[in-house]
């Protein structure tokens, strides 16, 4: 089927990116409920698609620069798959609807002209947001769900009147002077929840959607050091070990062992030489001398005594 104007499929089964080159008349795509829709979105859509609304799909990867063409809608929405940064070239849209996806980086420097109505909420941007020039489009701005820091731009003071500006769940401190006598008359709807503000904020702010933190003092961070557990535990533990082992160790064992040995083994045995050979063995050497004379005294003695019967009885 050929020469489609508008193309609107909802809670589909499908499972993949329809082809749509051929739809050369289509000017209004919608694809919407399909959370088994993988891929990433095509960058050869119908170049007469005016109104863009992809939603709630598995779809991953980034968003084509070849899709600022559309001048109308643009719906990516509740898509987590998708990620990367928002092209710069988006600069003509009615509307912009980048909800719950995961873009990154920091805001365009055209933030503030890209659409009338500019929904970027609950996605990763960080950095701060850009200062308006003097032209404002975005009067309807959602940054909501966000990592973005910084300031709150002056030009917002001026008389130009916003349908909403939602900044809450941020990372916000610094709460703008120019908003801290009465609340903004020029924007109908602002939330400003959920921010770290920094004390002081506003009075009519401070106990519902702009509570503030003291900034941090001097004295507490001294609470937190403390100089005596450190202290005690390393002089405590070597001081002990060191000084009883190694004492008991040494002193004991080597006095008592080499003085019973030497004492009792070379007593017993000279008392059965001492009339054959005294002298000569403790000259040379006390450690092998006992030795041999042990063997060979009381193999000589017996002979002579033998020999000495003989001659007493021949003699009578």
């Amino acid at each position: 089927m050929t020469n489609l104007q508008t193309y609107t499929v909802t809670r589909s089964l499908f499972t993949e990116f329809p082809n749509l080159t051929r739809q050369t008349l289509l000017s209004s795509l919608t694809l919407a409920g399909s959370p088994l829709m993988t891929g990433t979105i095509p960058s050869n859509l119908p170049t007469r698609i005016t109104t863009l609304n992809i939603s709630d799909t598995g779809l991953t990867g980034v968003i084509p620069s070849e899709l600022g063409r559309i001048n109308s809608i643009l719906s990516i929405a509740n898509s987590p798959g998708i990620s990367g940064t928002l092209p710069s070239v988006f600069s003509t849209f009615n509307q912009v609807n980048f909800v719950n996806l995961s873009l990154s980086g920091s805001l365009p420097s055209n933030l503030w002209t890209i659409s009338p109505s500019v929904s970027l909420a609950f996605n990763q941007f960080t950095g701060s947001l850009p200062e308006p020039g003097a032209t404002i489009r975005s009067l309807t701005l959602s940054l909501s769900g966000n990592q973005l820091s910084g300031t709150i731009p002056s030009r917002l003071s001026a008389n130009v009147t916003f349908n909403s500006f939602l900044i809450s769940n941020n990372l916000f401190t610094q709460f703008p002077d120019f908003w801290r006598s009465a609340p903004p008359s020029n924007i109908r709807s602002l939330a400003l929840e959920n921010n770290p503000w920094e004390c002081p904020t506003a009075d009519w702010c401070v106990n519902t959607s702009c509570p503030c933190t003291p900034s941090p003092t001097t004295a507490a961070p001294t609470q937190v050091v403390t100089t005596t557990a450190p202290t005690t535990a390393p002089t405590t533990a070597p001081t002990t070990a060191p000084t009883t082992a190694p004492t008991a160790a040494p002193t004991t064992a080597p006095t008592t062992a080499p003085t019973t040995a030497p004492t009792t083994a070379p007593t017993s045995p000279p008392t059965q030489v001492e009339t054959t050979a005294p002298t000569t063995t403790p000259t040379t050497a006390p450690t092998s001398a006992p030795t041999q004379v042990e063997t060979t005294a009381p193999t000589t003695a017996p002979v002579l005594c033998v020999d000495t019967l003989s001659l007493i009885h021949i003699s009578e």
